[in-house]
């Protein structure tokens, strides 16, 4: 806020400006009370907590009042950082449903939650809903930053690549074929179509699975996504590869009237 918002006071005392020769302004303790409820409303809102920025203690940071006590701390933060934090390799707890689980079954579990969402089945979770455009397949959220770019390795056996906090290493070539312990085959593929490949260092920029058709409608709206909407073919080999088959939507639980035609994505 500018200096001349009537909420904002001069320091009462010369020692408040003695550290820079820029202008210092104060602020209630009420003022500052609402705006970090506010602030925290938003980071609570986008399921943000885990991707806020992580600073070193120092002589002024954690923020001290003039008793040495730690001052603008969000109560409803701190004990969410704590529940977030966990072994990434050891244990994961559903941002949708809220269960917790081994990492490994993950991946089944995330995967169900966005399927059940694309096939447009309300299953009235009472956490951060899976939405569009292109939910992560870690853990299940969007419009995070660290989520963003999906990468696979070049290498004979590709690993998946992510800033997900919640990334962790799963065999690639077997995730590719659904079975009954692990039916979900929500893994990064390539786009084939030309010029959306793109080579970083060492990994391909690729696309989850089950965000393909998004990805598509996004990015290359001159393509059909599914055979049926107007635009070209995908390449043969991108469409087989990101078809979703009847058994594998039975096995991960979606209502057959909700299962697409078998030739359809």
């Amino acid at each position: 806020m500018p200096p001349s918002d009537p909420s904002f006071e001069s320091p009462p005392s010369s020692e408040l400006t003695r550290s820079g020769s820029l202008p210092t302004w104060e602020m209630s303790d009420v003022e500052l009370a609402v705006l970090i409820e506010s602030l925290t409303s938003v980071v609570k809102r986008h399921g943000a907590s885990s991707s806020l920025p992580k600073l070193m203690k120092s002589a002024s940071f954690p923020y001290r009042d003039s008793n040495d006590a730690l001052a603008l701390i969000s109560d409803d933060i701190t004990q969410n950082l704590r529940m977030l934090k966990q072994p990434a390799d050891q244990c994961f707890r559903c941002y949708q449903c809220g269960m917790e689980m081994d990492v490994n079954r993950a991946r089944a579990h995330v995967g169900k939650h966005i399927l059940f969402f694309i096939r447009g089945i309300d299953e009235a979770l009472n956490g951060i809903p899976v939405g569009l455009p292109l939910p992560c397949r870690f853990c299940g959220r969007l419009g995070i930053q660290t989520c963003a770019e999906v990468y696979l390795t070049k290498q004979k056996a590709p690993q998946a690549r992510s800033n997900c906090r919640h990334q962790h290493k799963f065999n690639y070539a077997p995730s590719l074929v659904s079975n009954v312990s692990t039916p979900c085959t929500n893994v990064p593929i390539e786009c084939l179509i030309p010029g959306c490949r793109a080579e970083v260092g060492s990994n391909i920029t690729v696309v989850w699975k089950y965000n393909m058709p998004e990805h598509i409608r996004l990015c290359h709206p001159g393509y059909s996504s599914d055979g049926i909407e107007d635009g070209a073919p995908v390449p043969a080999a991108m469409a087989r590869a990101m078809l979703i088959t009847h058994e594998e939507e039975e096995m991960i639980g979606i209502p057959s009237d909700k299962i697409p035609p078998k030739d359809h994505c």
